[in-house]
């Protein structure tokens, strides 16, 4: 019985630690994302959204920004099968559909009703090593970070810089 109290202990801490520092990463993205508009003196609102389909909405007077967080791994390449398929693949592995990234439809799907121009940003953590996308059954191109893909821009974490200028 000892035993069992002292696991659950520990597995209650584990869980305590991935939600502070998933929070701590969520924080200071968002702090990021304020610093870069406010340095570039735009008028702005920075919203946290609760929405599975973005983490953050930006507004500006003519645009307004989505961005979604996804945790990628740094030695992964991202596979775009089609708009809402998102698959993690390193070099020397096959394309497993059990690899894919989860709540991508969401935000592929997440359009709030304006008549701004609507920007969706895929801001990938901690950075990836490739983006290729599927163009046909046989055929895949490579895809740069800060390039539009299907009406989404992929920024690394590491390299906020770029999301203005799109």
């Amino acid at each position: 019985m000892k035993y069992i109290f002292i696991g659950l202990i520990i597995i209650l801490i584990i869980i305590f630690i991935n939600y502070y520092f998933k929070h701590l990463l969520f924080k200071r993205i968002q702090n990021k994302l304020f610093d870069i508009f406010y340095n570039a003196s735009i008028k702005f609102t920075l919203k946290q959204s609760k929405d599975s389909g973005c983490d953050w909405l930006i507004e500006t007077e003519t645009d307004i920004y989505i961005c979604k967080l996804f945790q990628v791994n740094t030695s992964a390449n991202l596979i775009i099968t089609n708009t809402t398929t998102w698959i993690l693949a390193k070099d020397s592995e096959a394309i497993k559909i059990e690899n894919r990234i989860k709540n991508v439809n969401h935000f592929v799907n997440y359009n709030p009703s304006s008549n701004k121009n609507i920007h969706k940003i895929a801001i990938l953590h901690p950075s990836i090593k490739q983006i290729r996308k599927y163009i046909n059954e046989n055929e895949m191109i490579i895809i740069n970070l800060d390039e539009e893909v299907d009406g989404f821009h992929f920024i690394s974490s590491k390299n906020f810089n770029s999301i203005i200028k799109k």
